[in-house]
């Protein structure tokens, strides 16, 4: 061994000299365990690193044998830990040409820890400002969906009001049931809502939700414009019971049934006063719920019965705006 061969294996680097055929003639690696946990074989340098890493090393070992120099990065465990080295191998000559090889292992696990940390904050970021971006996206979305609603219930309220008492009546009234399917949303993160559990918050803001049975709910969700659609059909059909119907008596009851299939959401309203009652003149609610139970496929049915109104409708459940 030169003078030069036995200042690398003072190195606080992992120092291999490696013989022609492939076994490992002297190592640092009794200074410290540089050279990281090497597998006990017989074999070779190469078996001495993990199966993983066995290509990367073979053909660094062949490069330098050839003479020429190689450099790649490979993994091998230290004391137990994971440990990633940047290995050089290069060629031993003599007089006679190339005799062996020579490997320096620099441990450089801190640094590629280091990247990987990097690389895995700037994944988050991107992460993150790709969400904010769909949040973004699909807060104009839901907003020009919204406006969309809101001129159209501003444009079929006032084609039955001649007066603006009448109108700010009504339009008020239809807007605070669009509030209601927004408060629902955000409950619940904008998704998709419980059947069951929209209507009985719908109800709830009638201040009469006690005088109303609901029955046969399907296992069904409803998404944010479906909602909305519930709101202001329920909406109508409260505000007509307060005024003209059932829940304009303490006595008086309402139920409410529905089916389902294949998405559609066919509803049944049903009052029962208790005594006989004056129909009340539906307007523009009785073509606010037409219209809108229309996009079901359901046939919308409103009729005044002697103890209350009977009305059938329609909802597509999977309507998301």
């Amino acid at each position: 061994m030169n003078r030069i061969e036995e200042a690398l294996m003072r190195s606080s680097d992992c120092v291999e000299i490696i013989g022609m055929d492939g076994r490992v003639i002297a190592t640092n690696s009794s200074d410290a365990n540089p050279c990281g946990d090497q597998e006990e074989t017989d074999e070779g340098w190469v078996m001495q690193w993990p199966e993983t890493a066995r290509t990367s090393v073979q053909i660094g070992l062949e490069e330098a044998l050839d003479g020429r120099r190689h450099r790649f990065e490979a993994y091998r465990p230290r004391n137990g830990q994971d440990a990633w080295w940047d290995v050089t191998v290069t060629s031993i000559e003599d007089e006679k040409g190339v005799s062996g090889a020579l490997a320096v292992s620099r441990d450089i696990t801190r640094i590629r820890n280091e990247q990987m940390q990097s690389q895995a904050m700037l994944e988050e970021a991107r992460n993150t400002a790709e969400e904010r971006d769909l949040i973004s996206r699909e807060m104009r979305h839901r907003l020009k969906n919204q406006i969309t609603a809101i001129r159209s219930l501003a444009a079929m309220t006032a084609r039955d009001h001649n007066d603006t008492k009448g109108f700010m009546e009504s339009f008020n009234r239809r807007m605070m049931s669009l509030s209601t399917s927004q408060d629902i949303l955000s409950a619940r993160d904008n998704q998709p809502v419980e059947l069951n559990e929209a209507i009985q918050s719908i109800l709830a803001a009638t201040g009469r939700s006690r005088q109303v049975t609901i029955s046969g709910m399907p296992e069904a969700t409803v998404g944010p414009q479906a909602l909305a659609t519930m709101a202001l059909i329920f909406g109508e059909l409260s505000t007509n019971a307060l005024k003209y119907g059932a829940l304009s008596e303490d006595q008086g009851t309402v139920r409410i049934e529905c089916q389902e299939k294949e998405g559609i959401l066919t509803f049944t309203w049903s009052e029962d006063s208790g005594v006989p009652i004056v129909p009340g003149d539906s307007g523009s609610g009785h073509q606010l719920m037409k219209r809108m139970s229309s996009n079901s496929g359901v046939d919308f049915m409103l009729e005044w019965l002697e103890t209350g109104l009977l009305c059938q409708f329609g909802i597509n459940s999977r309507a998301i705006g």
